[in-house]
């Protein structure tokens, strides 16, 4: 900075620190310029007044004079704001993109927390679900312990192989899906279950239905190469002339629930909705699809099993929260499996992956009809009630297609359904993908 700048600077800077308006001395009496004029001298404010013909200073008043602060050189520091702490996670959470085991105690289901613990009962308020998901569930659950069903009767085939601690657990499961489900049946049916494990090949042979479905399965429980589970199937058919009810369920013998895979729970549930399915679809005695073409024209695989994941999913798993949880997973485990096959990432993509969860292939659109269709019957059963859902159900016994019961029921095309539901779809994947 030169000389001359340095000196215009210190000018300014001595103009600003002085109180007075004139570099002399003011005194009452002494003389002034203009009538008016202010000056501040030795604490006092000045006023020029007139005085016969001269102008001089009056008598002051007493002011308080403010020093003008010149901004010290150095910053002041910013304060650093206490961080707020993250609230604890609840004792009874869990990461659904970790493990999902599941407990049984006097019959009833618990669940393993991250914390390590096993709890019955989840500590989060509805509000945090999505509402459509929530009245989903209350329409499902209005009554959900009762085990008093007047129209199915369960015949069981027990082998000394299967877990003993899963036989009064699925006992109870399928005695709550045949009370919410009792209403749909006309009359009173047999429903035949088997619970056999891999150790039972032999004896299953003498049944066509197990001995064609279960090989496969048994192999995988040899293996061991992956986490046990519980296989299921689950219809109604004609045999011989006579009308009844099938399910088997099927697991590893040395099944252990620290070690099983995640969804297993709900299966019971699952299966015995393929009863009511069937039954609605067959009530008339009409004859049963013989092509899958034909089958799938009636029962789209997002309808068959994805339907079936929406009442056991909302059903089998004792609260909300945990039914909620437990169907994220099994959307989030879908998609990862599917990634290369189709993703979502917008509306169109989730209409597409509808569309093509209609048919049983390729194995990706089997596996996925379970998720999408899942979110799909969600939607259905928590925008227009359960009741308009079992209509659809019962819709299946005259109609010529599942499109025509959507029409009937839900008065708009199958495009138009679709088009509806894939908004629903989307924002659940996108979010269950976060």
């Amino acid at each position: 900075m030169n000389r001359r700048a340095t000196l215009a600077i210190l000018a300014i800077v001595s103009t600003l620190l002085t109180p007075s308006t004139s570099s002399a001395a003011i005194k009452t009496g002494s003389p002034c310029k203009k009538v008016g004029l202010k000056a501040i001298d030795s604490g006092r404010e000045f006023t020029c007044v007139k005085q016969g013909k001269k102008f001089v200073w009056n008598k002051g008043v007493k002011v308080k004079v403010e020093p003008v602060k010149v901004p010290d050189s150095t910053p002041t520091p910013t304060p650093t704001p206490t961080p707020t702490p993250t609230p604890e996670k609840p004792r009874d959470q869990v990461n659904i993109k970790g493990a999902m085991i599941y407990g049984i105690n006097s019959g009833m289901l618990t669940r393993k927390a991250d914390s390590g613990s096993y709890f019955s009962t989840d500590s989060r308020a509805s509000i945090g679900i999505d509402p459509i998901r929530v009245k989903a569930y209350e329409a499902l659950n209005r009554d959900p312990r009762n085990r008093e069903h007047s129209k199915i009767n369960f015949i069981y085939r027990i082998s000394p192989t299967f877990p003993e601690f899963l036989i009064e657990y699925t006992k109870r499961e399928l005695d709550e899906a045949a009370s919410l489900w009792n209403p749909v049946f006309d009359k009173k049916i047999d429903v035949y279950v088997d619970l056999v494990t891999e150790k039972d090949r032999e004896a299953i042979k003498s049944n066509n239905w197990l001995s064609i479905n279960l090989p496969n399965t048994f192999s995988r429980f040899d293996s061991k190469r992956e986490r046990p589970f519980i296989s299921g199937g689950g219809g109604y058919w004609d045999s011989d002339g006579a009308w009844s009810g099938k399910i088997y369920l099927a697991t590893a013998s040395h099944l252990d629930l620290d070690y099983i895979n995640y969804e297993w729970p709900q299966v019971a549930k699952h299966e015995f909705f393929h009863v009511v399915q069937d039954y609605s679809f067959l009530k008339t005695e009409r004859v049963r699809p013989q092509s899958e073409s034909e089958f799938e024209k009636f029962f789209p695989m997002h309808f068959r099993e994805g339907g079936a994941n929406t009442i056991s999913y909302l059903t089998a798993f004792r609260n909300l929260g945990w039914s909620s949880d437990a169907l994220d997973w099994q959307v989030w485990k879908q998609a990862e499996y599917t990634r290369t096959w189709k993703t979502i990432g917008s509306v169109a993509d989730a209409k597409s992956l509808i569309v093509a969860t209609e048919t049983r292939y390729p194995e990706e659109a089997f596996e996925q009809s379970y998720a999408v269709g899942a979110l799909m019957y969600e939607w259905v059963i928590g925008s227009y009630g359960l009741e308009t859902f079992v209509k659809l159900l019962g819709s299946l016994s005259t109609t010529n297609s599942f499109a025509d019961s959507v029409k009937l029921v839900l008065g708009m095309d199958k495009e138009a359904f679709y088009d509806k539901v894939s908004v629903y779809v989307y924002e659940n994947s996108i979010r269950v993908k976060k």
